[in-house]
């Protein structure tokens, strides 16, 4: 796998764009939908599947203080 060069300067641009706020809005909404079908389903699998969604959701929306925390660590990405 190949090295990722990234600065913390461009993550701090790119988490202040409008391409960031959109996708944090449309995740968002994903996560108010997956927690009303927590709401109503019983199903054990539909609930697993439901909370490893919300998961993901959540990874994603955390991924820009992930990869600045990774660089302040002096790690290469």
């Amino acid at each position: 796998m190949s090295e990722i060069h990234l600065s913390e300067h461009e993550i701090q641009n790119f988490v202040q764009s409008n391409m960031w706020n959109v996708m944090c809005f449309e995740m968002n909404a994903w996560l108010t939908d997956i927690r009303e079908q927590l709401e109503v389903t019983q199903e054990l699998d539909t609930l697993r599947r439901l909370q490893g969604n919300a998961e993901a959701v959540r990874r994603f929306l955390e991924l820009p203080n992930q990869l600045k925390e990774t660089i302040e660590a002096g790690l290469s990405l």
